[in-house]
């Protein structure tokens, strides 16, 4: 073998590497942010059905609830800060009808809670007669065939900054906002992206408004696929 030879296998095998090399740095990288961004999470009880089961495996999307503390830029600027103080959401954040994972603010058992989103901050949520109001439209969930009781401080009420309402769909059998109260936006972990456990029950989701009808509909099955 000459030298010529020799140099060029040298420089094939560490272009070899290199490229290898970027390729594992470039899967670590997707990596990280994959599990930066999304999460998997098993359902565990009713209090969401009968669209969501015990045993169910859901994937959480939690970049769309990610969330900076402009205040921590005040330094970067001379001046008068120009951003606005305290903890704000990068991108749209949290919606009515959206289902969610959080940290319940009460433990009353170990794990995180998947509720919907019922009120948002601002909101005036009533429960009257069995009727779910927000700002004095009555909230219609598809999903739910049942009249929603309410006993206590936390059926009547306006909430404040960060401040979130939620329920379970299986109204009789959830313990949510109605016991515990209002949910902050630091204990949001995520929004519900989709249902892929069992593969028979693939779905993604989505929630939105139908402002024009004096109600508020929330409908999640975007996609539903039976294997």
């Amino acid at each position: 073998m000459t030298e010529r030879t020799e140099a060029a296998s040298e420089h094939h095998l560490a272009g070899t590497i290199k490229s290898i090399l970027q390729v594992v740095v470039l899967f670590l990288l997707f990596y990280v942010m994959l599990r930066g961004s999304l999460q998997n999470f098993t359902i565990e009880g009713s209090s969401m059905e009968p669209d969501f089961h015990n045993g169910e495996g859901v994937i959480v999307d939690k970049l769309s609830y990610a969330r900076v503390d402009l205040g921590a830029l005040d330094g970067l600027v001379p001046g008068s800060s120009p951003f606005p103080r305290g903890t704000h959401f990068i991108f749209s954040g949290p919606t009515r009808g959206d289902v969610i994972v959080f940290r319940p603010p009460v433990l009353r058992e170990p794990g995180d809670f998947i509720k919907r989103i019922i009120g948002v901050p601002g909101d005036r949520v009533d429960i009257t007669d069995g009727v779910v109001y927000v700002n004095d439209a009555p909230f219609v969930v598809k999903a739910v065939t049942q009249p929603t009781s309410c006993a206590g401080q936390w059926c009547h009420l306006t909430l404040g900054p960060q401040q979130y309402f939620v329920m379970g769909d299986n109204r009789g059998g959830s313990f949510d906002s109605r016991a515990f109260g209002p949910v902050t936006a630091g204990r949001l972990v995520g929004r519900v992206w989709l249902v892929w456990r069992p593969l028979r029950d693939f779905h993604l989701l989505t929630a939105f408004l139908l402002p024009a009808t004096g109600m508020v509909l929330a409908a999640e099955t975007l996609r539903r696929r039976r294997w």
